[in-house]
């Protein structure tokens, strides 16, 4: 709701411009989704936008003016917050989906057309070659702090701890300081339970 977003997105005060959050809001997105898909996402919305001022909606384009307005308001919502915050890098994701279709459409026609394959080719090797080591990074030997798999180790862990706690002080209620913990906590306890 917008009042979630004015607290969440700290709007209630001075809206103070931050280059850096905004840099660092690119650089994340890059990662997430990997950087050459996410360099051809934005190619894809930039060239989908720049050929629609004048030309007029037919049957054979509204499809993807519709896909390209989905993407729109979610991601530039996101984007322009992130010049005032730094956010979750895996809040705009929804925008995503919308925007992977009309690249799609497009790249089939390139690959149709014989051109820009390497691109292509490299951009899906990349984002496979990431994936890869974000969900097997053993052999990378990071440090803890900087290992992507990191943050999902040891969860169930603390939650038997948790629930021995809770036991012991007979606590009926509990309440997460961030709704990550309270989800992978809920998640864990052996009778799943609600958790604030």
């Amino acid at each position: 709701s917008a009042i979630q977003l004015e607290n969440r997105g700290h709007l209630n005060g001075p809206f103070e411009l931050h280059y850096s959050t905004f840099l660092n809001f690119l650089c994340l997105q890059a990662l997430v989704i990997s950087p050459l898909l996410f360099l051809a996402l934005l190619a894809t919305a930039a060239t989908v936008l720049m050929k629609r001022p004048g030309k007029k909606i037919t049957l054979g384009n509204e499809g993807e003016l519709l896909l390209l307005l989905l993407f729109l308001p979610v991601f530039v919502m996101y984007a322009v917050l992130a010049w005032h915050l730094r956010g979750e890098p895996n809040w705009p994701a929804v925008s995503y989906l919308t925007l992977i279709i009309l690249m799609a459409a497009r790249w089939r026609r390139v690959l149709d057309a014989g051109a820009h394959r390497g691109f292509i080719a490299a951009a899906f090797g990349l984002a496979w070659l990431q994936t890869l080591l974000m969900h097997d990074p053993e052999f990378l030997h990071l440090p803890q702090k900087m290992d992507p798999m990191g943050r999902v180790v040891g969860w169930s862990e603390i939650a038997a701890h948790l629930n021995d706690l809770r036991e012991k002080q007979h606590a009926d209620v509990l309440i997460a300081d961030a709704y990550k913990e309270a989800s992978v906590f809920s998640f864990h306890l052996p009778d799943k339970a609600f958790i604030y």
